[in-house]
């Protein structure tokens, strides 16, 4: 196993924060179609939207 260093850190909290809003968008959405957006916390969208923006910036 090779050990994480600073570097890696930066790698892996976009990954973290988009995983974490995605659960944190299933939960509010009930896993499925009921009441799509009125259970919505604007941070579940915050989360995957900083997520993403780190996940896209990283690729680059």
């Amino acid at each position: 196993m090779g050990k994480m260093d600073c570097g890696d850190c930066g790698k892996a909290a976009p990954w973290v924060l988009l995983v974490v809003g995605l659960l944190f968008l299933g939960v509010d959405l009930g896993w499925g179609w009921t009441g799509f957006w009125q259970g919505v916390n604007w941070w579940s969208v915050v989360f995957v939207l900083l997520g993403l923006k780190g996940v896209l910036k990283a690729w680059k």
